[in-house]
């Protein structure tokens, strides 16, 4: 008889560790979808304000205040945070 309750309370362990590796993993997939998020969420801001960025800097090279070289570095800025963002938006599909 003692051996038939061993092997039960075994089982039951089992199942309980189980159930908790499950839930701790689906708990680690839902931040890691909330980071994800949040990641891209700044990453749209940030190519915003970089677009924003690269017009002034436009201004200012129609009006001889800055030079090629600045606007083609803002540009650099942009295309390499879009870059950035569509690697972001891919890993959440």
């Amino acid at each position: 008889m003692g051996l038939a309750k061993a092997k039960i309370y075994s089982k039951e362990n089992s199942r309980d560790l189980k159930e908790i590796q499950l839930r701790t993993k689906l708990e680690s997939e839902i931040n890691n979808f909330s980071n994800l998020n949040r990641q891209i969420s700044t990453y749209q801001q940030n190519v915003i304000n970089l677009e924003t960025l690269l017009q002034g800097e436009m201004r200012r090279f129609e009006i001889g205040e800055s030079s090629l070289f600045l606007v083609n570095a803002r540009e650099v800025s942009v295309f390499n945070s879009i870059l950035t963002l569509n690697e972001l938006i891919s890993k959440e599909k």
